[in-house]
C-alpha cells in the first residue's frame, strides 16, 4: 500500500514536470511558424469544407512520409478551441498524458515495469529534442506515445499470448508509424525480433504478422483511398521519379546526425562522445546479456529494448536516406526504453548524467524565451490589415530564419482574421495585391526577389504596417500593364 502511494506521489510529480516545460510561459515563447502554420490551414480547409484530409504533411525526401491521421488526431481541439494555434500543443500534452497515465494503470503491479515507465517520462521530459518537438508541435511529435505503448504490450505479449494483446500492439506500432513513416524501422525490428522470439510457435508469429498488416492497412486508409482516387500517384512517383540528393550517408555520418540530435549538446563532439558511449553501453550489456542465461533471464525486459534498438539503428544505418532531425525518434525512445531497463545502479548514473547535460538548458530558460513575434502579436496586426483589404490578396514571407517564401502561419492567422486569403501557386491571376511579411527582414524594391514576387510581377509598394521592430507588412499592388 505505501509503495502504490509512493509510485502516486513519484506519478503526479513526473507529470506536473512534463507539464511545466511544455507550457511555462508559452503564450509569450511560442514560435508559430512554417509547418505548424501549414497544418492549421489543412485543419482549417477541414473545418469550412467538412472534407476530412487524406494525406499527412508531405515534406520529405521521398513522395509521402506521413499520414492523414496525423491531422485526425490534431481536429477535435482546433474546433473546441476556435482554431487556436496552440491547439495542437494542447492534444500532443494531452496524449502523451494519457498515455503516461495508461501504462501507469495496467503497470501498477509490475514494478521493474513501473520504474521502467517513470524513468522513461523523466527522460522524454528533460531531453532537448522532446521539449522543442512538443511546445512546437509538427510532423514526428505523436509517434513517442505509441511507441511506448507498442513496447509494454509486446513485453505483455511475450509473457503470455493473446489476441487482445496482439490488438493493441499491432495497433499501437501502426499508428506510430504512421505518426512518422521513419518509425518503420521499428516495426521492421519488431518483425525480426518477433521471428526469432516466436520461432518455435509459428501460429502465433502468423497472427502477429496478420495484425500488423490489418493495423496498418487500417490507419492509413484515408491514404489509401487517395491512391485509388488519383491512380496510385504516390506510389507512381516514389518508383519512377528521381528522389532528393541526399548527403550523409555513410555509416559514421549517420550515427553522427542521430548522436547530434538525441543529445542536443553545444559541442558536437560531446554529442559524438555521447552517442558512442551509450552505444558501446546498449552493445555491451547485450552481450553478457546473451552470454550469461541468469542476467538474460534477469533482464530479460532489458534485453528486448537493447535488441530492438540495435536492429532498428542496423535499419536506420542501411535506409538510402540521410537522418533528418524528425527521423531520429524510433530511435531515442528505444534507447530511454534501454535506460529505463537498465539495473538500478546505472539508471541512477545516467539519470544524473542526463541531468547534468539537460537541466543547463532548461534553467538558462532558452525553451521560454519570447518569440520574436507572438501569436497575439501577429493576431493583432493582421486584424487591422485583414479590417483595411476586403479586396483577395496573396501572401508570402521574406524571413531571416528560413529560406521559405509561403508564409504559412501568415495566410492562416490572415484568413482567421478576416482577409481573402488566395494562394498564388494555384492561381497567379486571382488577386492584385500582395501582402509581403517581413518576418526579421526586409524587402526592398527592386532587389528582394524569389518565386512568388516573380510570379506576381511587376508591383509597387502602397503601404507599410510596421507591427513590431521586426514584424513588417508590406501591401504590394500590380502595376496595370500598358
Amino acid at each position: 500500500m505505501r509503495q502504490h502511494i509512493l509510485w502516486d506521489v513519484i506519478f503526479i510529480f513526473l507529470i506536473a514536470f512534463f507539464l511545466f516545460t511544455r507550457f511555462y510561459k508559452l503564450p509569450t515563447s511560442f514560435f508559430y511558424f512554417n509547418d505548424m502554420g501549414r497544418d492549421s490551414l489543412a485543419l482549417l480547409d477541414w473545418a469550412q469544407t467538412g472534407k476530412p484530409p487524406l494525406l499527412g504533411p508531405q515534406t520529405s525526401a521521398l513522395p509521402f512520409n506521413q499520414g492523414a491521421v496525423y491531422y485526425y488526431l490534431l481536429y477535435p481541439l482546433f474546433r473546441l478551441m476556435q482554431h487556436s494555434p496552440f491547439s495542437a500543443i494542447l492534444t500532443s500534452a494531452i496524449v502523451y498524458v494519457v498515455t503516461f497515465s495508461a501504462l501507469f494503470y495496467f503497470l501498477r503491479n509490475k514494478p521493474t515495469q513501473v520504474r521502467a515507465l517513470f524513468v522513461s517520462i523523466f527522460f522524454i521530459t528533460i531531453i532537448p529534442q522532446y521539449i522543442i518537438q512538443q511546445r512546437f508541435v509538427w510532423n514526428p511529435s505523436l509517434a513517442t506515445p505509441f511507441l511506448l505503448i507498442s513496447f509494454f504490450s509486446f513485453l505483455a505479449l511475450r509473457e503470455k499470448f493473446s489476441l487482445l494483446k496482439v490488438g493493441i500492439f499491432a495497433l499501437a506500432i501502426a499508428l506510430a508509424t504512421t505518426m512518422s513513416y521513419s518509425v518503420l524501422t521499428v516495426l521492421f525490428a519488431y518483425i525480426v525480433y518477433s521471428a526469432v522470439v516466436f520461432r518455435k510457435k509459428l501460429k502465433e508469429f502468423g497472427i502477429i504478422l496478420i495484425s500488423l498488416v490489418t493495423a496498418i492497412l487500417f490507419v492509413n486508409l484515408p491514404t489509401l483511398l487517395f491512391e485509388v482516387r488519383h491512380h496510385f500517384l504516390l506510389t507512381h512517383m516514389l518508383l519512377t521519379v528521381p528522389r532528393m540528393s541526399q548527403t550523409g550517408l555513410s555509416p559514421w555520418a549517420k550515427l553522427a546526425k542521430i548522436s547530434e540530435y538525441s543529445f542536443s549538446l553545444t559541442n558536437n563532439n560531446f554529442n559524438i562522445l555521447a552517442g558512442v558511449i551509450f552505444f558501446l553501453l546498449i552493445a555491451a550489456a547485450v552481450f553478457f546479456a546473451l552470454r550469461k542465461r541468469n542476467i538474460a533471464e534477469k533482464y530479460r525486459d532489458f534485453t528486448t529494448a537493447s535488441l530492438l534498438f540495435l536492429l532498428t539503428l542496423i535499419f536506420a544505418l542501411l535506409v538510402p536516406v540521410g537522418i533528418q532531425m524528425h527521423y531520429t525518434f524510433g530511435l531515442l525512445t528505444l534507447g530511454i526504453i534501454c535506460i529505463a531497463f537498465l539495473p538500478l545502479p546505472l539508471i541512477f548514473l545516467l539519470s544524473i548524467a542526463g541531468a547534468v547535460l539537460w537541466f543547463p538548458f532548461l534553467l538558462s530558460g532558452q525553451y521560454f524565451a519570447r518569440a520574436p513575434r507572438t501569436v497575439a502579436e501577429m493576431q493583432s496586426c493582421f486584424r487591422q490589415i485583414c479590417a483595411e483589404h476586403r479586396e483577395p490578396l496573396f501572401v508570402t514571407v521574406q524571413a531571416s530564419f528560413h529560406p521559405y517564401h509561403t508564409g504559412w502561419e501568415h495566410r492562416f492567422l490572415m484568413r482567421e482574421a478576416g482577409c481573402d486569403v488566395v494562394a498564388i501557386e494555384t492561381d497567379p491571376n486571382a488577386a492584385q495585391t500582395m501582402a509581403l511579411i517581413g518576418d526579421d527582414a526586409q524587402y526592398e524594391p527592386g532587389k528582394t526577389t524569389f518565386s512568388e514576387l516573380t510570379t506576381f510581377g511587376p508591383a509597387q509598394q502602397t503601404q507599410l504596417y510596421t507591427c513590431t521592430n521586426k514584424f513588417r507588412v508590406y501591401i504590394l499592388k500590380k502595376k496595370a500593364l500598358r
